[in-house]
């Protein structure tokens, strides 16, 4: 069986220490996986000799066991893993952090290096296989580790000399919630889950059914993030229309209220809402002074909004995050478009002319720390990239993105046979042309600014060459 080698070097602008700290912390690994790589953590040890790692990744249909241990650690320069049992016949990987400059590690910049060998199995299928994509997915997944480790650097060493966070979260294992949870932890925060199963392992608990957030034991919070809320994907039934309504609402008072009752309040609520606050507008571009629209979503965002006001009489700075489209391969609307659109079966909807107003997954989780650390920021902000765009643009990019054709348009019944007219009308046809003004105000970074520039980071498709 070949023996085959691969090597990703990175320089990276802050110390060696800094980055150091970062793999060592609670969601590096989580922080590190690729978004179009299905996996589930079952046990993240460490990174000292003997610590384990076992994980579930999804390769084809089924999700296979693998479980790494750590050997050949020396402090501050290097850990090592190696596969004990998964998909692999073999996989050393070590990962190296050097000073680029001398062996001083508490100046910048810094190199990072993985280092892989590993060997294919099942023979000379297993050499086919590496030659087909093994090879190139490995790439994309390092390529993609390294993009990402350096952007997540580059925020948190710039808010290096801001005092360390200690945020409840709500909705922490949600695809959102889940990723705040491991950028803020990696960043050395300490987070505290807001949880319906109860307070345990340091989490706040909430009865749902009294609508009661314990108060007492989010003492010793600065800040709050309130992300829990009924998907509003679904047929709109009454049933489900309430229970958008009051998941969004009687969720954002409870937390609210508790809040205000704190004896020492955190210093900001930063509460996720919706660019369905605006309604169909078509064209117009839309801004945070802009007037809520009509129908049902503006209706639960302008409710789901107020709800914040006891936080807000209690003095503390309430930022309602107005989100759009938010792309990611491991949930939402990607991830339901990519099977049709791989086998080149997607398409436009309708005409494409309406406007998605969208944000990537990494830039929704730093606009979100962004509006902790920003005091200028209250009331609206707009969570959605500079640079809206209508749906058949949108068609195009991905497309693109996927080197596959974007033939097929899809009649408005189709997807009202599915999910009824009403949510058809307000989330897939629905025209909400939105820009993130306070954002760009306040000198917020945007990690994807253009969709296809999204689109290629999201789905490792950096190489125009990529299949």
């Amino acid at each position: 069986m070949a023996e085959h080698t691969y090597d990703k070097s990175s320089v990276i602008d802050a110390p060696c220490r800094f980055v150091w700290d970062w793999h060592l912390r609670p969601g590096a690994l989580a922080r590190l996986n690729p978004p179009w790589v299905e996996v589930e953590f079952h046990k993240a040890e460490g990174v000292h000799d003997g610590a384990r790692v076992e994980l579930y990744p999804k390769i084809g249909p089924c999700k296979v066991k693998w479980v790494a241990e750590h050997k050949d650690y020396v402090e501050g320069r290097q850990f090592h893993d190696s596969t004990v049992q998964g998909p692999m016949s073999k996989w050393e990987h070590t990962h190296k952090f050097d000073p680029a400059q001398g062996e001083d590690e508490t100046t910048a910049p810094m190199r990072m290096t993985d280092h892989v060998v590993y060997t294919m199995p099942m023979g000379p299928l297993g050499s086919v296989a590496h030659g087909l994509f093994a090879e190139r997915d490995i790439r994309r997944m390092f390529d993609y580790r390294h993009r990402l480790l350096a952007d997540d650097i580059t925020d948190h060493w710039a808010d290096r000399d801001k005092s360390k966070l200690t945020v409840a979260v709500s909705g922490s294992t949600g695809l959102v919630g889940q990723s705040l949870t491991d950028f803020l932890t990696t960043g050395g925060h300490c987070v505290r889950p807001i949880r319906r199963s109860g307070a345990r392992q340091g989490a706040i608990g909430w009865d749902t059914t009294n609508h009661l957030v314990d108060r007492e034991a989010m003492e010793g919070c600065n800040a709050v993030v309130h992300l829990a809320g009924e998907s509003s994907m679904g047929r709109w039934t009454d049933a489900k229309k309430r229970r958008v309504h009051d998941s969004r609402v009687d969720g954002t008072r409870a937390v609210s209220e508790a809040i205000a009752k704190m004896q020492h309040k955190p210093d900001v609520l930063v509460c996720a809402s919706a660019i369905g606050f605006y309604g169909e507008r078509g064209d117009e571009e839309l801004t945070e002074q802009s007037a809520a629209g009509d129908g049902f979503m503006p209706e639960v965002c302008k409710a789901w909004e107020g709800a914040c006001q006891p936080a807000r009489d209690a003095g503390v700075r309430v930022v309602n995050l107005r989100i759009g489209v938010v792309l990611t391969p491991a949930g939402g609307a990607l991830k339901q478009m990519l099977p049709l659109f791989k086998l080149a079966l997607g398409g436009r909807l309708g005409a494409g002319g309406q406007y998605w107003s969208w944000i990537s997954h990494e830039d929704l989780v730093g606009s979100i720390l962004h509006c902790i650390r920003n005091d200028q920021l209250a009331g609206p902000v707009n969570a959605t990239a500079p640079d809206p765009v209508t749906n058949a643009d949108f068609t195009d990019a991905l497309g693109d993105v996927l080197h596959r054709p974007t033939l097929l348009p899809v009649p408005r019944f189709g997807p009202a046979l599915i999910y009824g007219q009403e949510m058809v009308d307000a989330l897939l046809f629905g025209s909400i042309r939105v820009l993130p003004t306070e954002l760009n105000r306040t000198s917020f970074t945007f990690r994807h600014p253009t969709l296809r520039h999204a689109l290629a980071e999201l789905l490792g498709r950096q190489n125009p060459f990529d299949a």
